[in-house]
């Protein structure tokens, strides 16, 4: 199946360097980008 490709906006957020690091860990250890972690988070945050 053919993958869509879904139109994006880049925007910048500030967080704290603690949960960066936290993010980063997670997103490490499930094998995501830490951007499709927090997309995954806030698409769950939304639904």
């Amino acid at each position: 199946m053919a993958e869509r490709k879904q139109e994006r906006k880049q925007t910048t957020i500030r967080l704290p360097v603690e949960l960066v690091e936290a993010l980063k860990q997670e997103a490490e250890k499930k094998g995501y980008t830490i951007t499709d972690l927090i997309l995954f988070i806030l698409w769950n945050y939304v639904r």
